[in-house]
């Protein structure tokens, strides 16, 4: 199999969405139709302003328990709609390739942060549901999020400088930070997302949350840091959040959300609830461990 390194934003915006499979080495090579045959697979779904890298313990956790553990990896400014038409896209591709394996055995998906919105436009408005049993949203902002957009232009910019994590093409008219923000016109994406019917039965939800409300950028974060996240806590009324999503945004089980994910069940009960914040979901062995539990 040939490598693949994670494009950034910039060359993701060039060559598209691309699901990409989990190697031993923890390198990423692109996905093959045979690697859907296993009948146990999991794809994992980035969030915004970032890469499918930082993923990269989640789905380990998974691999060492018999998964086969595949990211979509996007370009993320796009907008939730694109994203989730381009993984729809793909499933349709390899489940052609594969004989049917994807819709027969259906694969569970795992997303983190605006991931988690990414997973469940595939399964509402782009009727994906016939290629997944599962989805875990994991401190997705379900509500949207930092409504005020100089506090999420700030977010983005000082992350870009601070975490390494962010590669550039952000500007706060892109259409993932509108829709964010329910700012995308009079027809919001995340209100068609909240009132589209998922057939009842065929999907199972899971949502999971972080109690730290203070939001960590990267090394040497210092005043810059301290800066932002009084601005978000003070943008949040001190509300319990993981640092950039409400806690009442990620539950799955709100009566909001009763249409579009009937039946979901929310997890905060974990051991680390309280010191994970959003920017190390992905990082905790027992919440991955909680997620896989369920899977």
């Amino acid at each position: 199999m040939t490598e693949y390194s994670i494009a950034s934003q910039a060359q993701a915006e060039k060559v598209g969405a691309a699901i990409l499979k989990l190697l031993p080495t923890g390198d990423f090579s692109k996905a093959i139709p045979s690697d859907f045959k296993n009948g146990k697979v999991v794809i994992f779904i980035h969030g915004f302003t970032a890469d499918a890298a930082y993923m990269l313990p989640m789905m380990q956790e998974f691999e060492l328990n018999g998964y086969v553990a595949l990211a979509f990896n996007y370009p993320c400014y796009r907008g939730i709609d694109y994203a989730a038409r381009s993984l729809y896209q793909l499933l349709e591709k390899y489940d052609g390739l594969n004989g049917g394996a994807i819709s027969t055995d259906r694969i569970t998906v795992v997303g983190h942060s605006m991931g988690g919105l990414v997973a469940r436009a595939l399964v509402g408005p782009e009727s994906g549901h016939k290629y997944v049993r599962k989805v875990f949203t994991v401190g997705s902002p379900n509500a949207g999020t930092l409504h005020d957009s100089r506090v999420l232009q700030w977010y983005v910019t000082w992350g870009e400088s601070l975490s390494g994590l962010v590669y550039g093409g952000y500007i706060k008219s892109s259409k993932s930070a509108l829709q964010l923000m329910w700012a995308d016109g009079p027809e919001p994406f995340l209100a068609k997302l909240q009132n589209t019917k998922v057939p009842a039965g065929l999907v199972e939800f899971h949502s999971f949350s972080g109690g730290k409300n203070f939001l960590t950028l990267g090394k040497g974060g210092g005043l810059r840091e301290r800066v932002l996240n009084i601005f978000i806590q003070k943008h949040f009324g001190n509300k319990t959040n993981d640092g950039l999503v409400l806690e009442s945004s990620t539950d799955l089980s709100h009566p909001r959300f009763a249409l579009c994910a009937n039946g979901g069940v929310h997890h905060n009960g974990y051991a680390d609830f309280e010191v994970l914040n959003h920017s190390h979901l992905c990082e905790s062995q027992i919440l991955n461990l909680e997620i896989l539990s369920y899977a």
